[in-house]
């Protein structure tokens, strides 16, 4: 179970929700209420891989569908409801705790972004700059 200077998972996600919900001004910007999102997501994978349970759901799953019309969080929140409202093992699978769980190549990252090398020399040939 995650606990930080004492605070349980539950104690944790319900200040992301208080975050994303709460003060909409903090989070105007999507990419930081999607980080939000997505913490909350690990953290309650995290506390279903370690305890066999997730008392928090009930409370990501309010955030989520307060957000699913949203349409900056459309598509992450009906993604997120269906992983939680799926299999048992849906959510530990979208969201791996141990990271050996991860690909080595998950891990790498291409500084040079060498992969977009193509895109970005065929813009430049159709006369992007």
């Amino acid at each position: 179970m995650c606990t930080l200077s004492g605070y349980t998972t539950d104690d944790i996600v319900d200040i992301l929700v208080s975050q994303a919900v709460d003060r909409p001004t903090f989070t105007e910007a999507r990419v930081t209420r999607g980080y939000l999102f997505s913490a909350m997501m690990k953290l309650l994978s995290q506390e279903q891989q370690q305890t066999a349970s997730t008392p928090s759901v009930d409370t990501v799953r309010r955030a989520l569908r307060k957000y699913s019309t949203d349409p900056d969080m459309y598509q992450r929140s009906l993604e997120y409801l269906r992983i939680l409202d799926g299999s048992p093992d849906l959510l530990p699978s979208a969201f791996p705790y141990d990271e050996t769980n991860y690909e080595q190549s998950d891990s790498l990252i291409d500084i040079s972004l060498s992969f977009l090398d193509g895109v970005v020399d065929r813009a430049i040939m159709e006369g992007m700059k």
